[in-house]
Parts: C-alpha cells; sequence; structure tokens
C-alpha cells in the first residue's frame, strides 16, 4: 500500500495496485469516530444518475446507542464527483434538531438510500422518533422519508410517512425497514419510474417485503400479511433476471426467500418458503450485509453471465468482511432456481481481516463495486469508522469475471 494524501482532517486515502488484472483500489475512511464525541454506525450508498457518489452515516454523537433511546443522531452525506477518489466535506441530511419531544432531542437512523437511475431523485427512508415513544426492541416506531435532489446535495425536510407503512401489515407493534440498498427493479416500470422495493422487520414477526411505483410516495405489500421470512433480521431485496424477488435477510449467515409473479402485471404472486444458505458462512455473528445482482463476462468462456453478491463479516464475530459471489448463465431457467439452491455455491473474496460489520455497496458509473462499510480502527474494539473502497469485480472473483467485455 502507498500512502499519497490526506483530504480534510479526518479522511485517507489509499490507492493500489495489486496486480495488472485488477482497477485501481482505493481505501479511504469516510467518517472517523471520536470517543465521548461522535460514533458513526449505519452505512448506505447509491451512485445517482450522473454518477455522483452519496455516502451516508448516522452520526450517533457520542452514545452510540439506536434511535429511541432520548438521544440525539443525525444522518449525515458526504458526495464524490470523481468515483470515490475525492469526498465532500460531510453534511446533514436529517437534523435531530428536528425531532424533540417534550424538550428532548431524538432524532433519525438506519437511512435506507435509492438513487433513480433515470432522474435527478433520491430518496432516505429511516427510522425516527419524534414522539418519545421507545426504541424498536420495546414497540413502536416511525418512519421518515427525505427526498433528494441535485444528485445528492439538496435533501427536503423529512416527512413522517408512519401511517402509510404500518398499514401494510397492520398487526406489527414495531417496525424499521432494513438499512442500506433500497432496491430499484431492472424489469418493472409503471408509469414514469422503475419500481423500489425494500423489506422491514417486526418483532416476532420477521420479514416482509413492500414496493412502490411512484418513487416512495406511495407503498404496497409484496404478497400477503403473513411474514416471507419469520425468523429473519434485518433484510435486502433484489431480482432474479425474470422479475422475481429475492429476500435476503440477516441470521448467522442469510436466508432466502424468493417471490414469484403470477404473470407481467407483476402486482400479484407468492412467496416460496425462507431457507437458510449453505455457503454463505457468518461464524458465531448475525450481522446486515448488502446483496446485489450484476450483468458479467466470463473471461474464461467468453460468455456473458450474472454474478450475485452477498457482503457479510465471515467471523468469528464481527471480523473479516467478505464478499460472497455466486454465478448463473446469463440465459437462466428462472424457475429452476429455489430459495435452496440459491444458498449454494457461493465463494468468498475477503475485503479486511480484521473487525469489522454492517456493510453495503453499489455500482458505481465506471463499472466498479464502491463498498462502504464499518470498520474498527483497533481490534477487541465496540467503535467503528465507517470506510469507503472501490472494488473490481477481477478482484473479487480473482481475475475470471469482469463488468467489461
Amino acid at each position: 500500500m502507498k500512502k499519497i494524501g490526506l483530504i480534510g482532517l479526518l479522511a485517507l486515502w489509499v490507492t493500489s495496485v495489486s496486480s495488472p488484472l485488477f482497477a485501481q483500489k482505493i481505501e479511504q475512511a469516510l467518517y472517523v469516530s471520536k470517543p465521548g464525541e461522535r460514533i458513526y454506525r449505519i452505512p448506505a450508498v447509491a451512485c445517482t444518475v450522473d454518477g455522483t457518489l452519496i455516502a451516508v452515516s448516522d452520526n450517533r454523537y457520542s452514545h452510540g446507542s439506536d434511535v429511541g433511546y432520548a438521544q440525539p443522531i443525525d444522518i449525515m452525506f458526504r458526495l464524490s464527483h470523481d468515483n470515490g477518489l475525492n469526498w465532500t466535506s460531510e453534511e446533514r441530511l436529517a437534523d435531530c434538531h428536528e425531532s424533540i419531544y417534550k424538550g428532548r432531542v431524538y432524532g433519525f437512523g438506519d437511512a435506507a438510500l435509492v438513487a433513480d437511475r433515470e432522474s435527478d431523485r433520491q430518496m432516505v427512508l429511516c427510522v425516527g422518533d419524534s414522539t418519545g415513544r421507545t426504541v424498536f426492541q420495546q414497540g413502536f416506531q416511525q418512519v421518515y422519508r427525505f427526498y433528494g435532489t441535485n444528485n445528492g446535495k439538496t435533501w427536503s425536510k423529512g416527512e413522517n410517512i408512519t401511517h402509510k407503512i404500518y398499514s401494510l401489515v397492520p398487526q406489527l407493534p414495531c417496525l424499521f425497514i432494513g438499512s442500506g440498498k433500497i432496491h430499484q427493479s431492472r424489469y418493472v416500470k409503471k408509469g414514469k419510474y422503475y419500481r423500489l422495493y425494500c423489506s422491514l422487520i417486526s418483532l416476532k414477526y420477521g420479514n416482509a417485503v413492500i414496493y412502490s411505483d411512484d418513487f416512495g410516495e406511495n407503498w404496497s405489500l409484496l404478497g400477503t400479511t403473513e411474514s416471507c421470512c419469520p425468523e429473519g433480521d434485518e433484510p435486502k431485496t433484489d431480482e432474479l433476471p425474470d422479475g422475481s424477488v429475492i429476500l435476503s435477510s440477516r441470521t448467522e449467515g442469510r436466508w432466502f426467500n424468493i417471490f414469484r409473479f403470477d404473470d407481467k402485471s407483476y402486482t400479484t404472486g407468492h412467496w416460496e418458503q425462507p431457507v437458510k444458505a449453505k455457503d454463505i458462512i457468518c461464524l458465531q455473528n448475525a450481522c446486515n450485509g448488502e446483496i446485489i445482482a450484476l450483468k458479467a463476462y466470463d473471461k474464461q468462456t467468453r460468455k456473458k453471465v450474472w454474478i450475485y453478491l452477498q457482503s457479510v463479516p465471515y467471523g468469528p464475530k464481527r471480523s473479516h468482511v467478505s464478499i460472497y459471489y455466486k454465478v448463473l448463465p446469463y440465459k437462466v431457467d428462472c424457475k429452476s432456481i429455489t430459495a435452496e439452491n440459491f444458498g449454494q455455491d457461493w465463494a468468498r473474496y475477503e475485503v479486511l481481516p480484521d473487525d469489522s460489520g454492517y456493510s453495503t455497496f453499489c455500482l458505481t458509473a465506471d463499472k466498479q463495486i464502491g463498498f462502504l462499510y464499518e470498520r474498527a480502527p483497533k481490534q477487541g474494539q465496540w467503535l467503528y469508522d465507517v470506510w469507503f473502497e472501490k472494488i473490481s469485480l477481477e478482484q473479487i472473483t480473482n481475475g475470471r469475471y469482469s463488468m467489461k467485455k
């Protein structure tokens, strides 16, 4: 590694070229925690229509607690206009001082982020508590929505959309949306926007998936009010190549389930049975991670393929954050894919051998993996900085697969 510069007082970037096969790798600490002053958690990242990267994190001030403990939490953002090489100074996306109940500051946290692929619109859904009710583990919390424009530079005031989300599964006493990526469909477009999918968790219920065809203004439930993964924890979504929806949910590994649509209207259908992935290993930990599907090129066979990436800490405990990958034929028969066989035949690429936690990623404008994750500055210390790395698909797959033919 060659240290070549500093950005501001807190951020370090490092570049290295490990092999002629691999693109330049960038590592940079975007949010650096300082005990007693600020603690950063819960990353989210997206790439806007003009290629700007948005990197989001909770600022949990000096406490580190989740939303609901009557402690302030802001959601912060930074932007990169050159594919992750340089970043703007951090700014507030959601200001905790707009969430005050009986004189106490609460705040917003656990952001789920999406940037529309065809317009200059972005959106964050997050946990909010401006009523002083409770923490998630003890009961009801609220859901807020923030809209962005100007390629992530300008953000609206938060809107309370709690009633819109809770009304979809009325029996739930509490819920929150899984942080990280909100998935935008590659296949389903109703009117002006491609569909959005995201997923939620509720205690003693598990997971449900919701969708929006108007970029988050209104939401519908995918399937019935029965949980699609009763033992699931923090969830994410993506799609099979026929538009079927994949649920990926936190456990010591991952739960997978698949929603099959009845027809090309992409409205009605059914969930299959959730299955724990056989070949995604998390030793002594359960942690939030990310899933994404990419169109790629097999350099050996010279054929197009689909590659699915899933990030989790390998362990033991929260350490050795890794990206697992699975390859499918480009013209795969999606009816042959079940939750069980989808969880098999994953290979692992290790990003970092040290203590590390939540992770998420997006595809950058220059066809690399923009990886944002929690990284402990010292081994055995429950304190994270939030780091950005740009990693090529060649590096993840040991040179075999590429985003470019």
